[in-house]
Formats: structure tokens, sequence, C-alpha cells
């Protein structure tokens, strides 16, 4: 009797433990869908022109982040996209854009990675997204949002300094009073206005403070 029991306990393991590998995958896979579905998404409205709305698939810190010093670029569909050969290329690139959507990749539950790679008329265009789960849907962000979330932070008179643990012997207050001086000088040099100085004090310059390069962009 003992023994019988056993085995429909070990049958009820068993089968609880692959329903719920089989949700986990499920979600996986539904995350994998909504997420290109946005990207593609993206790159529709890119090419149609409606460059307002592909701008509110950016999460809203992102654009906050591009926006906040209030400078204008000319020719740029989305600012907060503007690291990107896409939107600086959108008219060479805009036939053949669906073609570069390469890799997918799964960083942890809440990233998503796409890799845009192609070569046209004998340049090449590579590029990382990124996208970020807020709630059930995702959002184009920028690499740092995933890379140095848990990372030290300490602000100067201009600069909002981003430490990485592994850079953390690299910052020093001296460095960035040094930094601060560099700013005012600078803007006494080119004449910039008061009231933009002002702005540049109270929203900062971002300063990411890491090893290499691939520590925030990658």
């Amino acid at each position: 009797m003992f023994r019988k029991y056993s085995i429909h306990i070990v049958l009820i393991l068993i089968i609880t433990c692959f329903t719920a590998t089989t949700a986990i995958s499920d979600d996986n896979l539904n995350d994998s869908r909504i997420a290109r579905t946005l990207f593609q998404d993206y790159f529709d409205l890119l090419i149609s022109g409606n460059y307002e709305t592909a701008a509110d698939l950016w999460e809203p810190s992102a654009i906050k982040s591009a926006e906040r010093l209030g400078i204008v670029y000319d020719g740029i569909a989305v600012k907060a996209d503007i690291n990107s050969p896409v939107v600086n290329n959108l008219e060479n690139l805009k036939n053949v854009i669906h073609v570069g959507i390469h890799s997918e990749s799964k960083l942890d539950d809440d990233y998503r990675r796409f890799k845009f790679d192609i070569e046209h008329h004998g340049s090449r265009y590579s590029h990382y997204y990124f996208l970020h789960k807020n709630g059930d849907y995702f959002w184009l962000v920028y690499p740092y949002s995933y890379y140095t979330g848990d990372w030290e932070m300490s602000e100067s008179e201009y600069f909002r300094f981003h430490i990485s643990p592994d850079a953390a012997d690299k910052y020093n207050s001296i460095a960035a009073r040094a930094l601060d001086s560099f700013v005012k000088s600078v803007a006494e040099l080119i004449d910039i206005p008061a009231e933009r100085l002002a702005l540049l004090k109270k929203e900062k310059i971002d300063y990411y403070l890491c090893r290499s390069e691939g520590g925030v962009n990658s």
C-alpha cells in the first residue's frame, strides 16, 4: 500500500513540474512574440513616417532623458533613437529595414535585445536595440537601463556619475570638481547663456564610469 501511494505521489510531482515548466515556456514565447511585434511595429512606423507614434514606443524615462536639455537635431525622426544608424540613414534604409532584424537575446525576465545588422550599397549598418518589459508591455530603452541599474550614483554641480562596481576606485570628488570647472570655463569661452547653464546644472550630464564601453553598450 505504501509503495502504491509513493508511486502516485511521484507521478503527481512529475505532472506538476511538467505543467509549471510548460507554463514558464509559454510565458517566454509570449514575451518573445510581444517584444518582436513591438520592434517590427517601430520600424513600420518609421517607414511610414509616423514618427510621433514611433517615439511613443520608447519608455517614458528614455524620452525624458533624450529631451531634458531641449536640444533640437535636424533630420532626426526620433530623438531618443539618435544613436541608431537606422534613424540617421532612414531614407537610405527604408526599403530594407526589416531585412536587418537579426538575433533576439533574452537578457533576463524583463529585458530583450535585438540586433539590427545589414549591408546596403557597400556600407554596413549595425546596432543593438534593447526592450524592457514594464507591466504587460515592452518598451524601447537605452542599453544603460539594463547594464547600470544597480550602479552607485554620485552627483556634482553639473554631472551625474553612474559608477560601475569594478571602477569604483577610479572615482574621486577632486576629479568631479575639475570637470565642473571645465564646464564653467567652456561655457564662458563660448558664451553659453546663463539660463542654459542653469538648466544644465539642474538636469546634469550623465557620466558613466566603467572599465570599457562594453560595460554600458554591447
